[in-house]
């Protein structure tokens, strides 16, 4: 998308055509993988009938890669350049201003519905990525009215904003897909034997380790720090009192799971009461288990099926057919 605003700007879109025009189809797709993105971490499943739907998406992309090579085969310089230049006039009826309005309009209706769709599951565990995500999205959607309306003005002005303003997309997904990785679940553990050995330094014996654990689980009930999304061993440590490793050496040695494993425990358990609660009936199940601390889809589903032994689905039919 850079590209071919930057080719636009120059104004020598025809010595790089072939780039130019694949650059421009790229912003076709910008829409719909940003929704999809928003949509996939709020999907309860996977469904054939879904993927489907998804698909259609980039239906609008195809048709338009389909036109650039109808119109090349075609071999009229003349037509290509009536329809895909981007040296764009102030007559309304041009192409050249249709195709740049059809584009904007085409993310003005993601950006819309991406907005709708956080709005309908929003929730506050993931507030770090959702807010970033919501505020990028209205100002997206304030530039593009914009930038629509500039493009009847003063065509090298819509050039000049289209190519920074491609820049600045660039960057925020960048800031995206760092915010997304900082936003993931609890990174599991590697899974080590528990022995003697590994724990010499700690400073705890197998008597003060199990005190410790008892006072874990005590603490764990009362203040639920596991709704935290962003929980980890070393945070968890400092608030009862203990280094990480000395966590670790007491979750490992007086039960079966390990640090991650233990909060997925109790935020599964946390699931299953909200489930319940005639307040959460309208919530999706993976809104419920945002609630519970989980921040992302496949965490809970497998967090889930490996407690209960069954997908959260056929649990909630159990409970309620029950």
């Amino acid at each position: 998308m850079i590209i071919g605003s930057w080719l636009g700007y120059k104004n020598i879109q025809d010595k790089y055509n072939g780039l130019f025009l694949l650059a421009s189809g790229s912003f076709f797709l910008m829409g719909p993988l940003l929704y999809l993105f928003i949509k996939s971490s709020l999907e309860e499943t996977e469904t054939l009938t879904r993927t489907f739907n998804k698909v259609i998406h980039f239906v609008p992309t195809l048709l338009f890669f389909f036109l650039i090579i109808f119109f090349t085969k075609l071999q009229n310089e003349e037509v290509t350049k009536e329809v895909f230049s981007s040296d764009y006039e102030l007559e309304i009826n041009n192409a050249n201003i249709i195709l740049p309005l059809i584009k904007l309009f085409h993310l003005l209706v993601y950006t819309v519905l991406s907005i709708k769709l956080m709005v309908k599951n929003k929730n506050s565990n993931t507030w770090l990525l959702t807010s970033f995500i919501a505020s990028y999205l209205v100002i997206q959607l304030i530039v593009w009215i914009l930038l629509a309306l500039t493009i009847l003005f003063d065509h090298r002005l819509f050039q000049l904003a289209d190519f920074l303003i491609g820049i600045v997309i660039v960057l925020a997904i960048y800031i995206l897909g760092y915010l997304s990785i900082k936003q993931s679940d609890i990174l599991p553990e590697t899974i080590n034997k528990v022995i003697k050995k590994r724990y010499k330094t700690t400073g705890l014996s197998k008597k003060e380790s199990a005190q410790y654990y008892n006072y874990l689980i005590a603490y764990l009930k009362k203040n639920e720090p596991f709704l935290n999304p962003d929980i980890n061993l070393k945070q968890l440590a400092f608030e009862i009192g203990v280094s990480g490793h000395q966590l670790s050496q007491i979750i490992n040695e007086n039960s079966s799971y390990n640090f991650s494993g233990l909060i997925n425990q109790y935020r599964v358990n946390k699931f299953k009461i909200l489930l319940k609660q005639p307040k959460f009936k309208d919530y999706t199940l993976l809104a419920i288990a945002f609630e519970a601390g989980f921040n992302n889809k496949n965490s809970f589903n497998n967090a889930f099926k490996k407690e209960t032994g069954m997908t959260p689905s056929q649990f909630r039919k159990e409970i309620f057919s029950s």
